[in-house]
């Protein structure tokens, strides 16, 4: 989870304490779950500006250390504070560019701890040009990255794209020119070289050359360029951290199975009658079918649930498609749809927290009993927490707020 200066601190250099504690409850909400989470936290600067009677960045590289020390020990304590609250610990983890080249192991050792302890990691953003950031320059909002120049080129499976990007660190202020090419053979094979900037005609050659090799269509000859022009070694996807590397992979899964999407809809079209035949006369499923069928209920059951946050209530449809997957004995994986639902949740307790009203704790209670039925976990432990929260603090509306109260499994007394 990535927080910019924005987000974490106010106009007037304070923590915004009501946004932490709302998305301190989304971690603890994944961190019962047993996901290891890691949050990227800005604002040290900003909340040490204040203390130096600063009201403006300033540009001085000793003021920015000295803002960041004197930001840092506030910025923990916000975030001790709102993790606290759903008795997590906090862990902070500090890196510099000097840390990068062991960097991926340290992240696998934070997470692993994450994991066991149920602690939360967070970090103070560092000054790291990898290829993930280069990839997602063009898009990035935070401004501590830009996309200068791209060239692309192709042919058979095999990709190049060529770059300059500008890499900022939040913390220090100190910017560095990068020229990155990346040689992609297909799904999650492939071959990244990061060099620092020289100037334009350098950049130019270097770009000019690479794209040349491509249009000869060689290959090898293009893995021999990125070895000259990129001394040190290419980078590959191990070198990336885990969550990248996952939302990599992710990305890779997701575009294979878009190919072929189609093709399984008009699997399970044109045999899902036989299916139910041979269900009802007990013949064994063809595991083949068996898979196909399974894909395209999950995928249905995706479509319907998707906007669930928005609809505040689970469509009829959703149901309907598990039921059909239960009718066949098959088990469908809907674990991926636990954030949608856990969202859906939240702002359905939100709701009540504005106005307890019979209306939307019966709606509030029907998602709940809903993602029981669908087998849909929604993060019952963050939702008694925040149901209690909301008991202790209305108990002009607690005959109100019962029905939702036993459906989360309290006993409790008006």
């Amino acid at each position: 989870m990535k927080l910019g200066t924005g987000l974490v601190v106010d106009d007037e250099g304070a923590v915004r304490r009501d946004l932490l504690h709302a998305r301190a409850r989304e971690i603890a909400a994944l961190v019962e779950g047993g996901e290891p989470v890691s949050v990227v936290s800005s604002g040290a600067i900003a909340l040490g500006l204040p203390k130096l009677g600063l009201k403006r960045r300033p540009r001085s590289m000793a003021q920015l250390q000295a803002a960041s020390a004197l930001g840092q020990a506030r910025l923990q304590a916000a975030w001790e504070d709102a993790l606290g609250a759903h008795g997590i610990p906090a862990a902070q983890i500090l890196l510099a560019a000097g840390d990068v080249a062991a960097a991926t192991s340290a992240l696998e050792t934070a997470l692993g701890l994450a994991h066991k302890r149920r602690t939360a990691l967070w970090y103070e953003p560092r000054i790291l040009a990898t290829l993930a950031d280069a990839r997602r320059a063009a898009g990035d909002r935070s401004g501590a990255r830009a996309l200068l120049a791209e060239a692309r080129e192709s042919v058979d499976s095999t990709a190049l794209r060529v770059a300059h990007v500008r890499v900022s660190s939040e913390t220090t202020g100190e910017t560095r020119d990068t020229i990155y090419a990346l040689l992609h053979f297909g799904g999650h094979d492939f071959s990244c070289g990061i060099r620092a900037w020289d100037d334009q005609a350098t950049y130019d050659a270097v770009k000019s050359d690479l794209l040349g090799r491509v249009a000869r269509q060689s290959v090898a000859d293009l893995v021999r360029g990125l070895d000259e022009y990129f001394p040190g070694g290419p980078s590959s996807l191990s070198h990336l951290f885990l969550d990248e590397r996952r939302r990599v992979l992710a990305s890779v899964i997701r575009a294979t199975l878009d190919r072929h999407e189609e093709t399984y809809r008009k699997i399970w079209e044109e045999n899902r009658k036989l299916v139910h035949y041979l269900r009802e006369v007990d013949a064994p499923l063809p595991e083949a079918l068996a898979i196909v069928a399974r894909h395209v209920l999950e995928q249905q059951v995706a479509a319907e649930l998707q906007p669930l946050p928005e609809l505040g209530a689970i469509p009829d449809r959703a149901f309907a498609i598990v039921g059909e997957a239960q009718t066949l004995g098959l088990t469908l994986d809907l674990a991926p749809l636990r954030f949608i639902m856990h969202r859906a949740v939240t702002q359905a307790l939100d709701a009540i927290a504005e106005s307890a009203s019979s209306e939307r704790v019966a709606r509030a209670t029907a998602l709940i009993e809903g993602a029981r039925r669908l087998g849909i976990r929604y993060g019952h432990w963050a939702t008694q927490n925040r149901f209690f929260q909301l008991w202790r603090e209305r108990p002009d509306a607690r005959d109100v707020l019962l029905p939702l109260a036993t459906t989360l499994g309290f006993s409790l007394a008006r």
